[in-house]
């Protein structure tokens, strides 16, 4: 869906699904919920989500 409305994902960028609460059921492939970024910021993202997490759910 990317590729189609935006054109080729450069090198050395990912498509990161950046949808608001980081859900990982959500498959909107929409431009609003993805970006594109570099590795190193898409890993940030994931490992503050997983905080985010694991806030919640631990007692």
């Amino acid at each position: 869906m990317w590729i189609v409305e935006h054109g080729p994902i450069p090198p050395r960028k990912q498509l990161d699904h950046c949808c608001p609460g980081r859900r990982r059921r959500c498959i909107n492939p929409w431009s609003e919920h993805t970006e594109l970024v570099t590795h190193k910021r898409n890993q940030a993202r994931r490992d503050a989500a997983r905080a985010i997490i694991a806030e919640a759910v631990s007692p």
